[in-house]
């Protein structure tokens, strides 16, 4: 008896032997195949460039690319993804040409293909059964006016910041969610939140990455000295501060990329080509610990709405389109971003935005209340909004004001007026014009609104007039003479950046007085000096 069971003891742990060899078998079986898709991959770019590659970054193997393929790392071009930077290498620097040629692509890199054989940024554990994962950001996101370190990808076009489940029964969506606390009022940003399945390539189609969602996160960027580190860094930096007012100075820290590639509709019938219906979109975030900016990126959109919100199942399209825009969640605050979402309007989410110029582009800044650095169509516009910074200057004039609200042409006439007085602007690009703030006599807020050829001031917003006592100095003296009643002389100083580079400038200076004896304020001319 006791032999019969060493037998079958035996037996069982051969077995167990053989079936962890063949585990072990098919784990490398896999990851040749991987190697050997990878090896395809960059022999059929021809160069390396994980700005534009399939393939992601990872520490240096060997490569598994033909000998024979000549190709040079370009970082921003391959599906491979970049390798990560060690100090053999030294710090990377990068030239105002390279620089030139990251930010000429709508699309922020991300990779279905790494150098260990691996999906790169691809989310294989997102489907239709499971539609989000977790992530951990181990830094400060402001969004909204809370502070965030944790997230949630789903496949139905939001980053999440709370676990709610993606489940409506009436559209129209209207968030925050009227029925909170009874039912959950989810926080997200969401450039296409609809009900999503992952779609599939049109056959023939195996030059492109891989269908389905795909998450990257490139931190610490100020100390990052590689390559890819560099590039991200420097092409986020600039491509926010051309693309919306009032972040010059910004730089990035924190960069997320989260994109959607050929996602399809939920409920499409499998008697069409409705798989083959597929949008591809893309969410950028950047943030430096205390603001934050969002690119929305609309690469191909070809359906609009899902069958349960009344979509066509061969095209998905009718009924009510995707909803598009912020929720802070917990029944606080909300920003939809009309005139495109849950309206036919989302159809030209992919032509319109046109931030750093490209059509398809939409940037926003979303830190404490969400200002939208695109010009928009004014069809169904409930309000007229301006985006304008700074958003206060010197009753004594001379702030220049940079602003975003209608789409503008460089031969429109553009006036603005700060409360009465009116003044010519100019237009800058499509999204963006000036104006000087004149010399006002009044203090506090004031309503600031524009005019396009003459036409009415539809468009709003509210800026801060300061006494001389309370704004920021300007110019400012030496010494204290200029207390004294009779004072011999007075030396004045300013920032000669403030007026002009040009150090050989002439300067012709006006001297005014400033008195408040009555309720209007009063500024009396005195001298030329």
């Amino acid at each position: 008896m006791r032999r019969g069971w060493r037998q079958v003891l035996a037996l069982l742990m051969l077995a167990s032997v053989v079936s962890s060899a063949q585990q072990t078998d098919d784990v490398e079986r896999q990851r040749q195949k991987g190697l050997a898709r990878v090896a395809k991959i960059m022999e059929m770019e021809g160069k390396y460039d994980p700005m534009f590659s399939r393939v992601a970054p990872d520490t240096m193997p060997p490569s598994p690319v033909n000998s024979r393929t000549k190709r040079s790392f370009d970082l921003m071009t391959s599906r491979v993804a970049p390798s990560k930077w060690s100090q053999q290498s030294g710090p990377y620097v990068i030239t105002a040409a390279r620089l030139t040629e990251v930010r000429s692509q709508l699309m922020y890199p991300y990779f279905d293909a790494d150098h260990s054989g691996g999906m790169g940024d691809l989310e294989v554990n997102i489907n239709t059964q499971n539609t989000q994962v977790n992530k951990q950001l181990t830094f400060l996101l402001p969004f909204f006016g809370f502070g965030l370190n944790y997230t949630w990808v789903s496949l139905n076009g939001y980053l999440g910041f709370s676990d709610a489940p993606f489940n409506w029964r009436h559209y129209p969506l209207s968030f925050p969610v009227p029925q909170w606390p009874d039912i959950p009022d989810p926080s997200f940003i969401g450039p296409f939140y609809s009900k999503c399945n992952i779609g599939e390539l049109k056959p023939g189609d195996d030059k492109s990455r891989r269908p389905g969602v795909y998450w990257r996160l490139e931190r610490d960027l100020p100390s990052r000295e590689d390559q890819f580190g560099v590039e991200i860094r420097e092409r986020v930096k600039w491509d926010i501060r051309e693309g919306i007012v009032g972040a010059t100075i910004f730089k990035p820290k924190h960069v997320i990329i989260v994109t959607w590639k050929n996602v399809t509709f939920s409920g499409g019938s499998v008697n069409t080509d409705a798989k083959y219906v597929t949008n591809t979109f893309q969410l950028v975030v950047a943030t430096d610990e205390i603001r934050t900016y969002s690119f929305f990126n609309y690469e191909y959109m070809k359906w609009t709405s899902h069958t349960e919100a009344g979509g066509s199942t061969d095209e998905g399209q009718g009924g009510v389109p995707a909803y598009v825009g912020f929720n802070a969640g917990n029944g606080t605050r909300s920003y939809e971003y009309t005139p495109y979402s849950q309206k036919m309007y989302i159809r030209d989410l992919a032509v319109a935005g046109n931030a750093n110029g490209f059509p398809g582009r939409h940037i926003f800044r979303i830190d404490e209340k969400i200002l939208a650095g695109c010009c928009r169509r004014e069809e169904e516009l409930k309000e007229y909004p301006l985006t304008f910074s700074p958003e206060q200057g010197n009753m004594l004039g001379g702030t220049l004001v940079n602003l975003t609200g209608p789409c503008f042409k460089t031969g429109y006439r553009l006036t603005c007026q700060f409360d009465t007085t009116a003044v010519e602007g100019h237009i800058t690009d499509d999204n963006r014009a000036s104006c000087i703030m004149p010399r006002l006599l009044v203090s506090g807020y004031v309503e600031f609104s524009i005019s396009i050829n003459g036409g009415p001031y539809y468009w709003r917003g509210k800026f801060f007039v300061e006494t001389p006592l309370t704004a920021p100095e300007g110019v400012w003296f030496k010494d204290d003479n200029y207390q004294q009643h009779s004072p011999m002389s007075l030396e004045i100083n300013w920032l000669a950046g403030n007026l002009t580079m040009n150090r050989n400038a002439p300067v012709v200076m006006s001297l005014w007085g400033y008195r408040e004896i009555s309720i209007r304020p009063e500024l009396i001319y005195i001298d030329t000096l």
